[in-house]
């Protein structure tokens, strides 16, 4: 047993005490340290919150006041002087985790350090022993114990990450190190085990916005466990790129438009918020009539000949990565005669008939000035075919889609939404499927500066996002067919509300005092001493609150730095 740090004073509650340290160890509690209280054979975790200092020479209007005002100090020696720290009570210690404490303390129990063995129980292993289970990483260390021989580490629990994860701060706080390092520490394991599913590791797709992640992709030593890393690159700069490490392979960024087959309605929302470039409210006869095109595309016997997509039935379909990037079938067949003979049919005014033709050639022309579509289905790099290799269970694989400067030259915002959106429809209708089938896989979905993606309209100006919708769906629904969510953003309150409330783990480093009431409310209520830090917090420390916190109260942790970083902005 550790020594006795003091004993508990009067005015206990069941959720805070106090006690007066023994003179021989004032000098070595600080805010931070878990303490075990020893009352009546229970053994209460706590936390020291606050330590308060008093000396009696030294109160307001005391005696001594005339003496200090002319430069006089009492003397040290006969006075009075003490120390009181306060400790948030967490539970009591206990075979099956924390209980809850019901009771105070009673005034003159013995107060401890907190021992490894004691802590154990809460790690489910001896830290500094014993190496983690498969279902432990290790972030950094807990403030308090994070230098010199204390040394307590801060863990997170993968098995809860379908649950979903935030990390969340301003620039420079340190967001984009703490979503490396938890890539370099998923990238360590050779066993996980996530809600019942077993495999080498978690397959990871980051759209990294900066280049904050090209590390993995020069040096993929750093990830050892994933078998690739994949850069996915737009088509018009893939010739600028340089190669990157052994194991890792650079693709271009083409997509398969035929994911969109079942989902027509959807595929015409999409198109006019990407080329409208805001809400999709009255335009609702432009809607109808696109999406009826779309239909008639599909059903199409001239183009079913001419862009022939196999699918397993005697007709096939009709290939939409053909048709959209062929310009002779787009002009001459499908903005001439489907559109004519669907909008003949419909009895659609001349102004929607031409409102239909801009947004249906200003979507084709965005995509095709980047090389997005390819010539034909056989051609996408991003297809149903490229999830299986990701996220396969004895391969699995790490993807960087490459957002920076460098990876998506000129390419502006609404068309990285786009890109965004198709993703994760493509992740999610595999999911599903692999749920239907009976073959459960698990993937981590890291989305950079989310506030761009899935944004608040009532705050942020970004405007409308076709990949809010999708991320919603994921938020809400994914956690079933495994899909988990990693959300970065620098302003919370920018992130749609409702995305937000599905995340059930944040990593929280210092925060605009604007964001602090949302930060407050999206976690469910933090306590008041670790709310009022959150402000000035320094760079690299962060308070993790939430399911894959293996401690049942926020904790206060100091990341460690990423193994390399040669590019991109080290903050995050």
């Amino acid at each position: 047993m550790t020594r006795v740090l003091g004993y508990i004073l009067s005015g206990s509650t069941s959720h805070q005490a106090m006690f007066q340290p023994r003179e021989e160890a004032e000098g070595d509690i600080r805010e931070g340290m878990l303490v075990i209280v020893h009352d009546s054979g229970r053994r209460i975790l706590g936390i020291i919150s606050r330590i308060e200092a008093y000396h009696e020479f030294y109160e307001p209007g005391e005696v001594w006041s005339e003496a200090l005002r002319q430069g006089r100090r009492p003397p040290d020696t006969a006075a009075r002087k003490y120390i009181i720290a306060y400790i948030i009570l967490q539970g009591i210690l206990s075979e099956i985790g924390l209980k809850t404490v019901d009771k105070p303390p009673r005034p003159g129990s013995e107060v401890y350090e907190a021992s490894l063995r004691d802590l154990a129980e809460i790690y489910g292993y001896s830290p500094g022993n014993d190496s983690p289970p498969s279902n432990i990483v290790e972030i950094g260390y807990l403030y308090g114990y994070h230098e010199g021989e204390r040394l307590l580490p801060a863990v997170l629990d993968i098995d809860k990450m379908t649950m979903h994860l935030a990390v969340i701060g301003v620039t420079g706080s340190g967001k984009s190190n703490t979503i490396g390092v938890l890539i370099e520490e998923l990238g360590q394991k050779n066993s996980i085990r996530v809600g019942g599913y077993e495999a080498r590791t978690i397959p990871i797709i980051v759209f990294d916005a900066n280049g904050d992640y090209l590390d993995f992709y020069y040096n993929p030593d750093l990830a050892p466990t994933h078998n690739r890393v994949y850069r996915l690159v737009f088509p018009h700069v893939l010739s600028q790129i340089a190669g990157g490490g052994i194991g890792a392979k650079v693709m271009p960024l083409r997509i398969d438009l035929n994911i969109y087959h079942e989902r027509l309605a959807e595929l015409s929302e999409i198109i006019y918020a990407l080329t409208r470039g805001g809400r999709l409210e009255g335009i609702e006869l432009q809607l109808d009539l696109l999406t009826r095109l779309l239909v008639g595309i599909v059903d199409n016997d001239y183009l079913r000949e001419e862009c022939y997509l196999y699918d397993g039935s005697e007709s096939g379909r009709v290939d939409l990565n053909c048709v959209f990037s062929n310009r002779r079938l787009f002009e001459d067949i499908v903005l001439n005669k489907v559109l004519s003979s669907v909008a003949e049919e419909s009895g659609a005014h001349g102004a929607t008939v031409a409102a239909v033709k801009r947004a249906l050639a200003s979507f084709r022309s965005r995509l095709s000035q980047y090389g997005i579509i390819p010539r034909d289905y056989k051609e996408a790099i991003v297809n149903e075919d490229f999830v299986d290799d990701v996220t396969s269970i004895k391969e699995p694989k790490l993807v960087i889609t490459d957002f920076s400067t460098e990876g998506a030259l000129g390419v502006d915002l609404r068309l990285k939404q786009f890109i965004v959106s198709y993703m994760l429809n493509l992740f999610f209708k595999k999911f599903v499927r692999y749920r239907i089938d009976k073959a459960d896989r698990v993937s981590l979905i890291i989305v950079e500066e989310a506030q761009n993606y899935a944004p608040n309209t009532q705050t942020y100006p970004v405007g409308f996002s076709v990949a809010r919708n999708i991320l919603a769906l994921v938020a809400t629904q994914g956690r079933k067919f495994g899909l988990s969510l990693a959300l970065v953003t620098q302003r919370p309150s920018f992130v749609d509300p409702i995305v937000m409330s599905m995340m059930n783990t944040f990593i929280i480093h210092r925060v605009s005092p604007g964001d602090l009431r949302f930060v407050d409310q999206v976690t469910g209520g933090l306590p008041s001493h670790v709310k009022t830090r959150l402000p000035t917090l320094e760079t690299g420390l962060a308070v993790i609150v939430g399911q894959m916190n293996v401690f049942p109260y926020p904790v206060t942790a100091k990341v460690r730095r990423r193994r390399s970083h040669r590019v991109g902005r080290i903050g995050g």
